[in-house]
């Protein structure tokens, strides 16, 4: 999140003055005090917020502003009891807390339109108290949808940060019918409990470009493809395409400029894995 103070012709980046400060007064001079800092002496100042502009006779609570565009991506097998990975997911995205301060976005590839309605109808049941944007898509492209979808959001909205996640286990290759995979049940309950220190972590550290557990070590992207980047990072990658190679989409996020990847598992630079290792990792975990 980028917090700045001033007009919009004159204004000074005040992010890093904001540590343990969860609401900026509305009075223009004790913000001026708050920051120790007046980018426009006689003026009337605002917050900007992302870009988006707060100006002066309200107080902002920082909880409630929206730091994170979440990318939830769902391929439905009809085979399996596909509601358990659903609502398995969803459980894990709500009780995290990560929706107050989040932009979600579901895409959805269902390939039997009768079942369109009923998957749009489990996740409002889901969601009852949660704004959400949602999307299906009948032609199967893998995962192209969640990807262009995170893709074009960091276009508009760069200075956010982006979580993407996907409905892992739903393919035929893991033997789950009736329940949620292991690998993907600790991808994804892990994954969204640490976006506290995902968003400390991007905060300081301005060379960090994308995190997640497992880096690859090799091509910079994340194996599993459960991955927090930044946005002015995204809009740097591949302008995503379709194709019938499953895995550009998990090597998408490794295809931008000045990569610098953080390892949520051991919390390190240097520590990056082959997919044997990550198979282990998650098999003895």
């Amino acid at each position: 999140m980028k917090i700045e103070f001033g007009i919009l012709t004159n204004k000074v980046d005040i992010t890093n003055k904001l540590n343990n400060i969860e609401k900026i007064p509305s009075n223009c001079w004790e913000r001026c005090e708050l920051f120790r800092v007046d980018p426009c002496p006689g003026k009337e100042k605002s917050i900007f917020i992302n870009n988006i502009e707060y100006k002066a006779g309200k107080e902002i609570d920082l909880k409630f502003i929206k730091q994170i565009n979440i990318v939830y991506f769902i391929w439905i097998n009809t085979k399996k009891q596909y509601n358990f990975i659903i609502d398995g997911q969803l459980d894990d995205l709500i009780k995290s807390n990560i929706l107050d301060i989040s932009n979600f976005y579901i895409e959805i590839c269902c390939e039997d339109i009768k079942l369109h309605d009923k998957i749009k109808e489990t996740i409002k049941n889901k969601l009852l108290n949660y704004d959400y944007h949602i999307n299906i898509n009948s032609i199967n492209k893998y995962e192209y949808y969640g990807i262009k979808k995170i893709y074009d959001l960091a276009l508009k909205e760069p200075d956010l940060i982006y979580l993407y996640f996907h409905s892992k286990g739903m393919t035929d290759f893991y033997d789950n019918i009736n329940t949620r995979h292991k690998y993907e049940e600790y991808l994804t309950y892990n994954t969204v409990n640490n976006y506290k220190n995902v968003l400390n972590l991007f905060n300081y550290n301005t060379n960090i470009t994308h995190t997640g557990f497992f880096p690859s070590n090799y091509e910079n992207f994340i194996w599993l493809n459960f991955f927090y980047a930044k946005g002015t990072y995204i809009v740097t990658c591949k302008n995503p395409i379709v194709t019938t190679d499953r895995y550009y989409y998990e090597k998408w996020c490794g295809t931008g400029k000045n990569c610098c990847v953080y390892n949520l598992y051991k919390n390190s630079l240097n520590i990056k894995y082959s997919i044997d290792q990550v198979g282990n990792i998650l098999n003895n975990d």
